[in-house]
């Protein structure tokens, strides 16, 4: 019983004293009448009525404790509205108080039903990001005008609990495919994306011939052409999946369409920047592979013994003049070449930040510092702080 409510466990508890007083008393009532007409069978017929009247009298007590309960609970309850918004980060919560339970006429199933509906506001408006959310307001602003009701007027004891209900789950389903499909596409995007970031050049583990290094290279910057050509085309055909979802016209594309094809422009910048940045790198370690070419010209002089002697002409042919003057050149080419993909490489370092920070951690992190606390209590955005870091991002792409 220590797990029933309280007025449940008492009458469970009641009714359980109730059977055991009667039983010895039916049995009492089998034997001779000589034997129940003495005093002391009298006295316990008493006492067991007695018994039998408190419990009786504490049983109709504790039941019209419940149903004062439930009365007071039935007043001030079934009058809430369906919903109401969370004053902390006004996000839809079920106005629900835990006693309605009591009442099977409200149907577990809509209980359950406006539970779900306010889990997916508070999915929809926690998975909105920075770069998509303007594009599903205008559905979200749907949503809202449907559930309005369900917040105002509707209450449990309202006749429109189901049609609100229907309605409020269609407008669910509507919000929830944009979002998904929007979510999905853009991590298709961000995959192919993150494919190409390998370098073009192929270092083999034996020296080989320049023409066929450059047979070889060719091949590979063919590959990569053809892979990147079809993920580029892929990219188009998974934008226009997400038009189509957010019924964007061609012709008329909003302010929030042409931001978002600016974002996924960024990422495929920021793509084609990675993969050419990975063969540059590899580039700048190629001081390894002339010394194995050279080493492997220089192998010829180490293909038969010496006809003054055993050993071979390596060092013979590594101090002519002509050819250190040769290698001392290549080196210089080499050096030179190193410095400038340095210098190339320090433009792009001071814009490192664009691609090593996560945006959504940054973002929130300057959400959480551009914010005004008003003398009432309100948090405002700094709209300063947001300018400024606008007018940052717009000098660095006219730098």
């Amino acid at each position: 019983m220590q797990n029933l409510p309280p007025i449940g466990g008492s009458l469970t508890w009641c009714r359980g004293l109730l059977a055991r007083a009667s039983i010895p008393m039916e049995k009492m009532k089998e034997l001779d009448r000589n034997i129940l007409d003495r005093e002391e069978a009298k006295e316990v017929i008493k006492v067991q009525k007695a018994i039998v009247s408190t419990l009786l009298d504490y049983e109709r007590q504790k039941i019209e404790e419940w149903g004062g309960d439930v009365d007071a609970t039935s007043s001030t309850t079934l009058g809430l509205p369906l919903l109401q918004r969370s004053e902390v980060d006004r996000h839809l919560v079920t106005n629900f108080d835990p006693a309605l339970v009591r009442f099977p006429r409200l149907g577990s199933a809509n209980i359950s039903a406006i539970r779900y509906i306010s889990c997916m506001d508070w999915e929809f408006r926690s998975h909105v990001g920075m770069n998509n959310s303007p594009l599903v307001v205008p559905y979200l602003e749907k949503f809202d005008l449907v559930i309005q009701s369900g917040l105002e007027t509707l209450n449990w004891q309202s006749p429109g609990v189901e049609e609100f209900i229907r309605d409020s789950m269609e407008q669910v389903k509507i919000v929830h495919g944009v979002l998904k499909t929007m979510q999905d596409n853009l991590s298709t995007m961000k995959d192919i994306i993150a494919q190409w970031e390998r370098p073009m050049i192929e270092r083999k583990t034996k020296p080989m011939e320049k023409e066929e290094f450059e047979r070889t290279f060719k091949s590979l910057c063919n590959t990569n052409y053809a892979e990147i050509t079809e993920s580029g085309n892929k990219i188009h055909h998974v934008l226009e999946e997400t038009n189509k979802v957010l019924h964007v016209s061609s012709t008329e594309s909003t302010d929030d369409w042409r931001c978002y094809i600016e974002f996924v422009n960024n990422l495929t910048v920021q793509g084609l920047s990675a993969s050419a940045m990975a063969s540059l790198q590899f580039l700048t370690g190629m001081s390894d592979l002339i010394d194995s070419i050279v080493g492997s010209i220089f192998h010829i002089s180490t293909l038969f013994k010496r006809v003054d002697s055993d050993g071979t002409y390596l060092t013979e042919i590594q101090s002519d003049a002509a050819v250190s003057s040769v290698v001392s050149t290549l080196a210089n080419v080499v050096a030179a070449n190193d410095e400038k993909c340095l210098v190339l490489q320090k433009d792009f370092d001071k814009y490192s930040h664009l691609w090593t920070t996560d945006l959504k951690s940054y973002f929130k992190d300057f959400c959480e510092d551009a914010t005004i606390v008003t003398e009432h209590g309100s948090n405002l955005l700094d709209l300063t702080k947001f300018e400024e870091a606008i007018q940052k991002c717009i000098d660095a792409q006219t730098e």
